[in-house]
């Protein structure tokens, strides 16, 4: 009803006055000369247009008849179950038909309620799927929502079932690490694939809060864990399509950097006689530097070597004394134990 229709007239643009002039059987509706007649009405019904000429000789009279309907569109859904890869090109096969000039065609893909595209025209379309998976499903079932609007504001709709498949790349974190605290660990996500593109984005969870800690283009890096505990790490890539992968994950033992001690040798002995003493020590993440020995566990070092931790003493007086052992290593940090020796008359 609201569309304006260019009528058609055997007679020449000559007259009296040099036009053609016309006139119509009913109001409600314009006749415009623009080169060509430009007709449009405000109301649906039969309208007669009324064309007069003289140029030389009699009258020249021509008639147009326009009948103007306002009925809603029609929708045929050819295609009601698609299935497509996100991002390629898909049709429903839709039929539409419509007494104005034209209509809109919204698709809400996703079923959200949202029009994700909109065309112009009655054709059938060719749309995208354009919104990729945050949660690595390899594909996804969707209620699709087609709506035809014409110009008139007339609404038709109906719905498709559309599937799509994501294919997502596949996020591969590596294997187990066993490291040292406040020492860079490197990580290497190198093995991460994208089956219909690639992999663009890695982004790393290392304190298990959900949210990454680092996002990087490449997928080697390092990381400092300070706390020797077992880190569970999280790792999710990015393809060039957007699709986000399922998490992969392994486990980072960051070990107690501390010295440990171990004590082996004579429990008891006689007075003169030498007591052999073995001290023992091993360390993940540094290197043993002293073995020390206080034999009667009185403040002072009476042995001391940076080798081993082997020694000999002999004890001059009878009684129960406390041999203590110590280790020093490389960092600083150090580990004692105490040995019980029984010195007889």
């Amino acid at each position: 009803m609201r569309d304006t229709i260019v009528l058609s007239t055997s007679l020449n643009l000559m007259g009296p006055s040099g036009q053609v002039s016309f006139s119509t059987s009913r109001s409600g509706c314009t006749v415009e000369d623009q080169g060509v007649f430009l007709f449009t009405a405000r109301d649906t019904g039969v309208y007669q247009v009324f064309f007069e000429s003289r140029s030389f000789g009699p009258l020249s009279i021509d008639t147009c008849t326009i009948t103007v309907t306002d009925q809603p569109p029609s929708l045929i859904v050819g295609a009601p179950e698609v299935t497509a890869d996100m991002g390629s090109p898909m049709s429903f096969g839709l039929t539409i038909q419509d007494d104005g000039a034209g209509v809109r065609v919204y698709y809400d893909l996703d079923g959200d309620n949202a029009a994700d595209t909109v065309c112009q025209g009655a054709a059938d379309h060719q749309v995208r799927f354009m919104k990729p998976t945050k949660n690595g499903e390899k594909k996804g079932v969707f209620t699709v929502h087609i709506t035809v609007a014409d110009n008139d504001s007339h609404v038709v709709a109906d719905s498709a079932r559309l599937t799509v498949y994501y294919r997502p790349p596949q996020a591969d974190a590596g294997s187990n690490i066993i490291a040292c605290p406040n020492q860079p660990v490197a990580l290497s996500a190198a093995q991460s694939r994208d089956g219909n593109g690639r992999v663009t984005r890695y982004a790393w969870d290392f304190s298990q809060t959900g949210r990454p800690d680092t996002i990087a283009a490449v997928p080697d890096m390092a990381w400092i864990f300070d706390k020797p505990r077992d880190y569970l790490v999280q790792l999710l890539v990015a393809d060039n399509h957007g699709n986000l992968s399922k998490p992969d994950t392994l486990y980072v033992s960051i070990m107690d950097d501390k010295p440990e001690t171990a004590i082996d040798g004579d429990t008891e002995t006689r007075v003169g006689e030498s007591v052999q003493f073995h001290g023992r020590a091993s360390s993940n993440c540094s290197e043993i530097e002293r073995y020390q020995w206080d034999f009667d566990n009185n403040g002072s070092w009476d042995y001391s070597s940076r080798v081993h931790g082997r020694a000999a003493h002999t004890y001059t007086a009878a009684g129960m004394y406390l041999a203590r052992f110590r280790v020093v290593d490389s960092k600083g940090d150090s580990a004692a134990q105490v040995r019980k020796v029984m010195v007889n008359p």
